[in-house]
């Protein structure tokens, strides 16, 4: 995952239908394509690592908290 001014670009392989893209993350990004494209696997996995991205955030946030 590459960012640049405030906007994320997310490379994958193999992911669902999808044997190799790229997409970059705007704040207002559609995905637009034929049924079976994989749409769906890459809308999934952004909502997966930007999840994961901010428990992880506030885990160590919180446990910084506790340590003062």
């Amino acid at each position: 995952m590459k960012s640049s001014s405030g906007n994320v670009r997310l490379e994958f392989e193999g992911l669902g239908p999808i044997v190799k893209g790229s997409v970059e993350v705007k704040p207002l990004t559609v995905f637009i394509g034929p049924n079976g494209s994989g749409k769906s696997y890459t809308a999934m996995l952004l909502y997966a690592l930007y999840k994961g991205m901010r428990r992880e955030y506030f885990t160590y946030s919180i446990q910084d908290l506790e340590r003062d």
